[in-house]
Formats: C-alpha cells, structure tokens, sequence
C-alpha cells in the first residue's frame, strides 16, 4: 500500500515467474496423479455398459416373449418381421416386430435400446460402446449376449466385477456361468456374457 495525497492505495502486483513456475508444477503433479483415473474411468464405463446392456437384452426379450406367449429361444424366434432379426426388435423396437406380434409388443412396454447402440456394418447388426454384438441361446437356456473384438484390459474389468480377486485374465475361459471369453488375438476376446431368461 502507498500513501498519496493522504488517501492510502493498493498497489497492484502481478505474479512473479518463480510463483508461476510453482503453480504450473503443482498443476502437472495433479495431471499426473488424475489422468490415470480418468482414463481408467473411460474403460470402466464402456464395461459397465456392456454388462449392464446384456442384463437389458435379457430382460426385454423375456418380456417381449412372455406378453407374446412365444418362446424365447432367438433362432427361429417369429418375433421379428421378415428380413429383421431378434437384434432389430431388440436394439430398434416395434417397427421391427412381424405385425401379428406388433400388439403384444406393446403390451410388454419393452423400449428399444436404440440410445445405447449404434447400428453395425451390415443390416441387422449393432454395436455396444463400439463393440459389435450377436445374441443367441434363449429358450431353454441362458440367452448369450457376444462382444467381438473386446481388449484385454476391458475383459478383465468385466471379469472381475463377477471375481474382484481375479488380477489378470486366463487363456480362456468357457466355463464361467456369467462371463466366458476366448483366446487373445492381437490383444483383443470374444465375450460371452449369459443371463438366464
């Protein structure tokens, strides 16, 4: 502060270059300890949408199948219109439905998935968080939800929210009753995600 003419003042002062240079260094410490966790929570949230999405497709076609007294088996399923597939009905809802079935659709108040997929590269193909995906099984049997091409780092956050132990992934694995996955080819699986219907 001066004094001037009996009135006091503030005088301004910039920062100097040592204090500058502290605080870029406190900054890039933060970075460097943060950047890991949220690149990290990029993969987590992917995982967590694949799994969370298969529990959806299960649920939705067990209710699609039970408001339409047909079975849940997906191949042969006389839910989808012709040229459509149980995806289609699945992924893009009611437009897809042959139309005797168009009715009971409805009435199971099943909402299509369209907001968390994107569609393939061929007609009746979807992808989750970028992973193409194919459903099978059903019946009397777990409905099989299938991410292609799926990293490594991925699948074993995946597989260890059924087993927080597991510290890094097998070979193989196609005996797991939720979670199987394949051998590694250029550091990417198969995975199969079972959920009873």
């Amino acid at each position: 502060m001066e004094i001037r003419n009996g009135i006091m003042r503030r005088t301004r002062r910039g920062f100097t270059l040592i204090e500058l240079v502290v605080v870029v260094a406190i900054v890039g410490v933060l970075i460097s300890i943060i950047a890991p966790n949220l690149i990290g929570s990029k993969d987590g949230a992917s995982a967590q949408l694949m799994l969370k999405t298969s529990q959806t497709l299960a649920q939705n076609w067990s209710l699609i199948n039970q408001a339409c007294g047909t079975s849940s088996a997906v191949s042969g399923s006389v839910l989808p219109a012709a040229t459509k597939t149980v995806s289609d009905v699945l992924f893009s809802g009611n437009a897809n439905v042959a139309a005797t079935y168009s009715t009971c659709y409805a009435q199971s108040k099943v909402m299509a998935l369209a907001e968390v997929s994107q569609p393939g590269a061929s007609a009746g193909t979807y992808n989750v968080a970028g992973y193409a995906v194919t459903l099978s099984g059903g019946g009397s049997s777990a409905l099989q939800v299938q991410y292609a091409a799926v990293p490594d780092a991925l699948v074993l956050l995946m597989a260890q929210k059924y087993n927080p132990s597991l510290a890094s992934l097998a070979a193989s694995d196609a005996t797991a009753p939720v979670l199987q996955y394949g051998t590694a080819t250029a550091g990417a699986r198969t995975v199969t995600i079972l959920r009873p219907i």
